[in-house]
């Protein structure tokens, strides 16, 4: 795994009795601790990674089976910025949710790396708009991470890049004017309806709910 980590990162060729060897013993990783393979290979993905990732399919599938490793992935690893926590969310995008929160588990991978790799799949079917109304309801479901999920989106390839940068656009702007896209920026609070009388306790939740959607909606 250094070995390909340094490869990735500073750019040499692996000569190819090395390369060889690597291959052929592949199934020693299996022998590794967790943490450690984890550790390479978040440096590896932070470098120029796509042709190790090639080249080396047969031996990363070894700890990361979910992995999807075609050329289309691997051109959108290539256009993607250096950041880890995209990088794996892309190539496994073709994952169930849950099958790749058990997996990367299994690798000890942190609660902030499996929370947001499972936080990007499940966002993966979501049809996203640049509308100012959608855009806060992304704010809405996914806080800060709704820009992440746009740049999921785009390098995946279910959005353009104009698309893109209509969206963080948008975000950047309800965000700075601190416009209200979450219950917790409504005016108006529960004690508020509560107060006037007219609904139980038990609808007041859903009343508030109602509320934002017709904030969100203008």
């Amino acid at each position: 795994m250094r070995a390909l980590r340094f490869a990735s990162v500073l750019g040499f060729e692996i000569e190819s009795e090395t390369a060889h060897a690597i291959r052929l013993k592949k199934l020693l990783l299996k022998n590794i601790a967790a943490e450690r393979i984890v550790k390479e290979f978040t440096k590896l993905l932070c470098g120029d990674c796509t042709q190790i990732l090639r080249e080396y399919t047969e031996v990363i599938k070894i700890f990361l089976p979910l992995g999807n490793f075609d050329e289309d992935t691997l051109d959108f690893i290539e256009s993607s910025p250096k950041n880890p926590l995209l990088r794996l969310s892309i190539l496994l995008a073709k994952s169930i949710s849950e099958e790749a929160e058990k997996m990367l588990r299994e690798l000890k991978y942190d609660n902030r790396t499996v929370k947001h790799v499972t936080l990007m799949l499940s966002a993966k079917e979501i049809m996203l708009t640049d509308s100012r109304p959608q855009v806060k309801r992304l704010i809405n479901r996914f806080g800060e991470d709704a820009v992440p999920v746009a740049d999921f989106h785009l390098y995946t390839g279910k959005i353009t890049p104009e698309l893109h940068k209509s969206i963080t656009e948008t975000a950047d702007s309800i965000i700075a004017n601190g416009e209200c896209c979450t219950l917790s920026k409504l005016a108006v609070k529960g004690s508020d309806i509560d107060a006037l009388g007219i609904f139980p306790q038990n609808r007041i939740g859903k009343v508030l709910h109602t509320l934002l959607e017709k904030v969100i909606d203008g």
